[in-house]
């Protein structure tokens, strides 16, 4: 069995590796293809065990080492790799060969390795954020040179139909240059939405295809948006012991700062899955709004006459994921069972 840890970067990566016949560890570079790792992996015994370093790259060479026959691989964090590394020398070669003793002393700190099916899912949902927030960044390109000629719209949705005519109507009286740019901004908005709603098409279909995705919509303020951008997040539910691993990795779980009888102000963790987090939040807002009973809004009720609405929603948005546990949980139960 040969140990090997990578060192993965854009154009050439450092692998450091022992067998059991090597009293040192050996590090050689090469290129960042799977021909380069296919001509290492050759010349080492097998089978192999992987560690590799998560970054923008990891996952093409996940598939690559799968690909070559590795089958066990372990996704190493940079954050708590690099707090082990802290004051130390840094070089690519040093990285590696740190990294292949922290494994050797089983200490190194892993992540969650996401299968190719999640990173697609992943794909759709991260890329119709990304188609939201550019289709945001337009409107209020359009609506900042609006209001430099003092023309300010009272219209709040701009592709709707009041909004395009009136746009349709204020263009014209633009200066020439202006004009130039507010048209090619309409055009290019036009484009983004009719991505999005291609898009929100294809997460609806796939959600209905899904019986988590189905259960998850039974939830009071998730929709099918909502409900697919909480699967590609979370993942595998069996990842997960409880609801209380859940909420912390999504990072609604406040962490203390206290020391002997002094208790200082409880504050969300900066290092979380940003995205779930996100996502939970807005169908906590949503589940509020809801006129319908559900334990988001009776907690967000309950926490919001003593405390700040924030808090509140932050809450709602734990009790939320609670229920998303357990409706994800049942949903795998009754499939199991209908199969």
């Amino acid at each position: 069995m040969t140990h090997i840890a990578m060192d993965v970067h854009k154009k050439r990566s450092k692998l450091a590796y022992v067998t059991p016949s090597m009293a040192e560890p050996k590090v050689v570079g090469c290129y960042t293809t799977r021909e380069g790792f296919a001509k290492v992996l050759r010349g080492l015994p097998g089978p192999w065990v992987v560690c590799i370093e998560a970054t923008r790259q990891s996952p093409a060479v996940v598939r690559w080492l799968r690909e070559l026959g590795v089958d066990e691989i372990h996704l190493v964090d940079p954050h708590e790799l690099h707090r082990y590394l802290k004051g130390k020398p840094k070089s690519d070669a040093r990285d590696a060969k740190e990294m292949l003793d922290l494994h050797l002393m089983g200490r190194l700190p892993e992540c969650y390795l996401a299968t190719q099916g999640v990173q697609d899912q992943r794909a759709l949902s991260r890329g119709r954020d990304g188609l939201r927030r550019i289709s945001t960044q337009l409107r209020n390109l359009l609506r900042a040179l609006l209001t430099q000629q003092g023309l300010d719209l009272p219209i709040r949705d701009l592709r709707g139909k009041a909004g395009q005519e009136q746009m349709a109507a204020v263009i014209p009286q633009l200066p020439e240059h202006t004009q130039f740019v507010v048209q090619l901004l309409w055009a290019l908005l036009e484009h983004v939405e009719l991505a999005l709603q291609r898009a929100d098409a294809r997460i609806r279909e796939a959600v209905a295809a899904d019986p988590v995705g189905q259960a998850l919509t039974e939830l009071n303020g998730i929709g099918p948006i909502g409900a697919f951008g909480l699967m590609a997040e979370i993942a595998e539910i069996e990842r997960f012991e409880d609801p209380a691993h859940l909420i912390s990795y999504a990072g609604l779980a406040p962490r203390a700062n206290d020391s002997d009888e002094h208790h200082g102000p409880r504050r969300l963790p900066m290092r979380c899955n940003k995205r779930l987090r996100r996502w939970s939040v807005l169908g906590a807002q949503g589940a509020v709004r809801c006129c319908e009973d559900s334990n988001a809004r009776r907690t967000y009720h309950r926490i919001v006459q003593r405390l700040k609405p924030n808090t509140a929603k932050i809450a709602a948005a734990r009790a939320l994921l609670k229920d998303v546990y357990y409706a994800w949980q049942q949903a795998i139960a009754s499939y199991d069972a209908a199969a």
